[in-house]
């Protein structure tokens, strides 16, 4: 079962036991091959019962990026490529590529907003993908994910502009965010 996907920007606006530190691994097993709807509701009626989630989403005003592409040409970058496969349209017959994506460090056949979304959830913020780029790509992105000063790779950002020949804006925006009203500890099995 994969894992929730909720909006970058999530706040707490209730009642809590639990801090952002704590951690949980959670073991579900489905019946067949759920859609992605499906998936997503299965999460949630989890999330509500072992931890008894009382979440809702709102919208706000503040600071967002927006996913440009960095050259005025156009031109992308050596390590994203148009992709002859589209892994999002196929469902349950997925080629093997399409098994080992792990966005954007080695991804197949995916769309530019998959990247937004995963820059959104390791940035923290919400990013829009205003690149006008449409159909599958192949990502192949080498940054610095521990931040260490005397790392080989570059930064996050750098790293999009040189691989990629996309970069980030920041402005000001509307963004929809989870607000978590209530959570507690999870009921055990």
């Amino acid at each position: 079962m994969s894992a929730h996907r909720a909006p970058a920007s999530a706040k707490n606006g209730g009642h809590s036991q639990l801090s952002h530190s704590d951690k949980f691994d959670i073991v579900t097993k489905v019946e067949g091959t759920p859609s992605r709807e499906d998936t997503a509701r299965m999460v949630e009626q989890l999330l509500h019962e072992r931890f008894k989630l009382q979440a809702r989403r709102e919208m706000r005003a503040g600071a967002i990026y927006w996913l440009v592409t960095a050259k005025s040409d156009g031109r992308l970058g050596n390590h994203l490529h148009r992709s002859d496969v589209d892994c999002t349209a196929l469902g349950t017959q997925r080629p093997p590529q399409c098994l080992r994506n792990v966005i954007p460090s080695n991804a197949h056949g995916m769309p530019i907003e998959a990247l937004s979304s995963w820059l959104a959830f390791n940035l923290q913020q919400p990013v829009e993908d205003h690149t006008g780029l449409t159909g599958p790509f192949d990502f192949d992105l080498q940054w610095n994910r521990l931040g260490t000063p005397d790392s080989p790779e570059p930064a996050l950002p750098t790293a999009l502009e040189e691989q990629f020949g996309l970069k980030l804006e920041r402005r000001q925006g509307a963004f929809e965010a989870v607000v978590v009203d209530h959570v507690e500890r999870p009921t055990p099995d």
